[in-house]
């Protein structure tokens, strides 16, 4: 897994804004896109990575009006994102498996298995 650092993931004034926080929880990954950008869009391939790289926990997503995005909707996201696999319910970045994101379920990994 690659180092975590806060700030800007990615950027394109009205088509994506994507940044990495610290929080009292650990780090976060706080997402606007506008509904016109793709997973598979270049401008959103610095959060794909992050994401592909990192264990996560998505704790939001949701389309709503935003007159600063492109076409006046943004979807908002928000994952948990951590720098070592943890000890609960995750998409695992550790495991050769299909991602939460690609339509399989969560599934609980024991760390000590996978190391």
């Amino acid at each position: 897994m690659s180092e975590l650092r806060e700030g800007l993931v990615a950027y394109s004034p009205t088509r994506v804004s994507a940044a990495l926080l610290r929080d009292e929880k650990g780090w976060a990954l706080s997402v606007r896109r506008s509904v016109i950008v793709r997973d598979d869009d270049a401008l959103y391939a610095p959060v794909i990575a992050v994401l592909d790289e990192h264990c996560t926990n998505e704790l939001s997503s949701e389309t709503e009006t935003d007159e600063g995005m492109m076409f006046g909707r943004a979807v908002r996201s928000r994952w948990r994102v951590w720098a070592e696999c943890p000890d609960e319910p995750h998409d695992c970045a550790t495991l050769l498996i299909p991602t939460a994101r690609e339509g399989t379920e969560v599934v609980a990994i024991d760390r000590a298995a996978v190391n």
